[in-house]
């Protein structure tokens, strides 16, 4: 269907609430150098060029998603500051107390060169005997 409506602004509120419900601190990550993110600073300390936001209503106020946006104010160093971010800069959505996490697409910053010249074998990484056991 051509005329689709994204899920992802769907996926981001219902699992946000989820959290938010559970006691649990919802976290963006977003693409910081994605075209038209507005964040309140300048010199982003990221890794790979992400920025990782809580969004739980405790730390922000007037969130909205509206037309492809997701909207609201924070407060960063002491002063009130808007928040703009395309629903396209969003990476996924991550709740770190329970390890669940939403990944909305793939980012792979310019800077990691992918070399396969030096693959010696499609084979993974033996990563040793599994850590599993069955619980009954």
């Amino acid at each position: 269907m051509q005329n689709e409506i994204s899920k992802v602004p769907y996926l981001i509120d219902a699992m946000r609430s989820w959290a938010m419900d559970s006691g649990y601190t919802p976290y963006l990550t977003i693409q910081a150098d994605y075209p038209e993110v507005n964040l309140p600073f300048e010199k982003i300390e990221s890794k790979d060029g992400l920025v990782t936001l809580n969004v739980h209503d405790r730390a922000l106020k007037g969130y909205t998603v509206s037309e492809g946006w997701i909207l609201f104010e924070t407060r960063f160093s002491g002063k009130s500051h808007h928040v703009d971010l395309p629903l396209e800069s969003v990476v996924s959505l991550v709740v770190p107390e329970v390890m669940n996490q939403i990944v909305f697409r793939e980012y792979c910053p310019e800077s990691v060169q992918h070399d396969n010249s030096s693959k010696t074998s499609d084979k993974p990484p033996d990563r040793g005997k599994p850590h599993l056991r069955l619980v009954e």
